[in-house]
């Protein structure tokens, strides 16, 4: 049965380039007659934002969870990235312009980001009341110079900060390749720019530098306990809050391209990390667990029940991909627009054409941020994360545990990663070791940390 909207259809089946085993069937699909791709990005309450493009203009809009239009705001130059804080206000780099849009498409200010806009999204920290964004400045004379700055406002647009945190020069193919910043709840912030990792704080401030290794310049993924990931052409490498090596595990066969944009995804026990034709999961001691041949486009998506979403390329086309949680294929569709969202309920947003389709998924999303880029962890204790020590004596099992910037969480066991059960509250003040939290020991138990709300 079609149903039309006045800029819009909404149809129960939609039809997809399939191989193998089918997708699940489609809650809701929604045909956009005048635009040539629809691509989602992020979850906004009882909403979705996307990104779509018309030849070679480009719009952002807002549709109902139900596939009902709620807004359009369309003649942007914005990249397919954005950042939202808790109240559901949109920002995002429009060309050189930081943006910041109410939930209802309204404009609240503007700022000209005056040495040059880049590709990546803002972060938030503080609460969401401090806003950080990156600033590209290019400029050609006898030689090439390329400089990269940090830049600080108030979540109202008052700027406080714009300091210069890279600089390289040389002829015209010399390009200071850098990735999204990456945000804690605590204010650190972490950056990759010209194959070093740097760690600021919330003034600006340059805490340290990694460069024992040439990191790609993508977004650091950080966990709850405040490890740092980063990638290699070859390699990935756990790096704790004081910018020291916590374990590094090279892949093998090396990757030899020398450019990858792809961070990092953590759920639970597990670390994803992907290079242009190879998927890895890993322990968060760095074992790796399994690898697979993915021609990965972006971040896997996690559900809750262990299943991967996999944007890949194959034959040519983009397709996605739904795994187990031992990366075997479940089924795949061809020619999708993108990354795909994964909602809290486990359904699947997926953009094909100018389709946006909403697909049953296998399990529930594991937190509330299902966002491509950074700070995908801003809301959650990962099960597992937290721990930085922990030890048996006398038949108790006893764990001394950090989260960096939750004031209070869980303490909750399981014997199959699924049903969790509350333990015991913890206090915990980051980078403070805290008392002993004991509790008897089970066979096959497992312990993650969850943050109070």
């Amino acid at each position: 049965m079609l149903r039309s909207l006045a800029s819009a259809t909404i149809f129960i089946c939609g039809a997809f380039n399939i191989k193998g085993a089918p997708p699940p069937e489609p809650r809701w699909s929604v045909v956009f007659p005048n635009i040539d791709r629809v691509q989602p990005l992020a979850i906004q309450g009882d909403r979705l934002i996307c990104w779509t493009s018309i030849e070679s203009r480009f719009e952002l809009m807002s549709v109902g969870l139900d596939g009902q239009i709620k807004w359009r705001r369309p003649d942007i130059f914005v990249y397919p990235t954005l950042a939202m804080d808790k109240t559901g206000n949109i920002y995002f780099q429009n060309s050189s312009e930081l943006v910041a849009l109410d939930k209802d498409n309204q404009v609240l200010w503007k700022y000209e980001l005056w040495r040059g806009g880049s590709r990546f999204p803002p972060v938030m920290t503080s609460g969401d009341s401090q806003l950080f964004s990156l600033s590209h400045l290019r400029t050609y004379g006898p030689q090439v110079e390329n400089r990269l700055y940090l830049v600080k406002l108030s979540n109202a647009g008052e700027p406080s900060l714009y300091n210069e945190i890279s600089y390289l020069a040389g002829d015209q193919n010399t390009y200071l390749w850098h990735g999204a910043l990456a945000a804690t709840k605590s204010g650190r912030l972490y950056c990759a720019a010209n194959s070093v990792l740097k760690a600021f704080d919330e003034t600006g401030r340059l805490l340290w530098e990694y460069g024992l290794y040439p990191v790609q310049p993508c977004a650091p993924a950080v966990d709850a306990a405040g490890v740092i990931y980063v990638q290699t052409r070859d390699s990935l490498i756990a790096v704790d809050a004081n910018g020291k090596t916590r374990w590094r595990t090279v892949v093998d066969p090396p990757v030899l391209q020398s450019i990858w944009d792809c961070p990092a995804s953590i759920a639970g026990d597990r670390i994803y990390a992907s290079w242009p034709s190879l998927l890895c999961c890993l322990t968060r001691s760095g074992a790796i667990v399994w690898k697979k041949n993915y021609y990965m486009q972006s971040q896997p998506r996690i559900a809750s029940d262990g299943s991967l979403y996999l944007c890949c390329v194959d034959q040519g086309l983009t397709c996605l991909i739904c795994t187990d949680g031992n990366g075997n294929e479940k089924w795949r569709t061809f020619s999708v627009n993108g990354p795909m969202i994964l909602g809290e309920d486990g359904t699947v947003y997926v953009g094909v054409a100018n389709t946006l389709h909403a697909l049953k998924g296998a399990a529930p999303g594991p937190h509330p941020w299902p966002m491509e880029g950074a700070s995908a962890t801003r809301h959650n204790v990962a099960m597992g994360s937290g721990f930085i020590e922990t030890s048996v004596v006398g038949g108790r099992f006893a764990a001394t545990a950090s989260a960096e910037g939750v004031d209070v969480a869980t303490l909750e066991t399981s014997t199959d990663f699924h049903t969790w059960t509350p333990a015991t509250d913890l206090d915990l003040t980051y980078n403070r070791r805290v008392k002993d939290q004991e509790v008897e020991i089970v066979p096959k138990k497992f312990f993650r940390l969850k943050e109070a709300k």
